[in-house]
């Protein structure tokens, strides 16, 4: 994705609703040049302080999106499939 539809889905997926308890997770925007996932753009987020609430909002949105999710160890990379 581009510049401004990673920035676009940055500011969606910071209003995704958390437990008070709990901690916002690290989101990223990452540049790939040439990578398989995609060129352009990705959302990394990190995994660990993100629960049930909050993936199944971040799947929505993704679907809505016509994006896709990879899972690393550490983050979920979200970027737009290659056509």
């Amino acid at each position: 994705m581009n510049l401004d539809e990673a920035v676009g889905l940055l500011r969606i997926v910071s209003t995704i609703p958390i437990k008070k308890s709990a901690k916002h997770p690290e989101i990223r925007i990452v540049h790939n040049i040439g990578e398989v996932t995609s060129k352009g753009y990705t959302l990394w987020i990190e995994k660990k302080p993100a629960d049930a609430d909050y993936l199944d909002h971040l799947n929505e949105i993704v679907e809505s999106k016509k994006l896709a999710i990879l899972e690393s160890k550490r983050y979920l990379i979200i970027y737009r499939k290659s056509a």
